[in-house]
């Protein structure tokens, strides 16, 4: 039950009139309805950055309720193995010697 009203006071949170997104040109704003057509259509993920007034800072969609509830259930921001390569993209992979010096970095591809 508490669930439920939790979703529920998530749902019914205003929604701001407009939204700066994080894009790979820059910052850009946006309408919540074009930002909705967006991310419905897979153009915009999960893992998008965006801010609105009244938020603390920037965002991931997958953390904004209003947004969330758009993103496809396929989206790879939502898998667990979107979030694995993601770490090993950014992971950098030592390893110790016969004599247990550190060596490395390097790529494990």
């Amino acid at each position: 039950r508490m669930a439920s009203s939790a979703t529920g006071a998530a749902a019914s949170a205003p929604t701001p009139s407009v939204y700066y997104v994080m894009m790979a040109d820059g910052r850009s704003m946006m309408h919540p309805k074009k930002l909705q057509s967006l991310i419905e259509n897979g153009e915009l993920q999960g893992d998008t950055m965006v801010w609105a007034d009244g938020m603390s800072g920037w965002k991931k969609v997958n953390d904004v309720p209003n947004l969330k509830q758009f993103l496809p259930e396929d989206d790879p921001s939502l898998s667990m193995g979107a979030a694995m390569r993601q770490a090993a993209e950014t992971t950098q992979w030592y390893y110790l010697n016969a004599q247990q010096e550190q060596q490395g970095p390097f790529d494990p591809s």
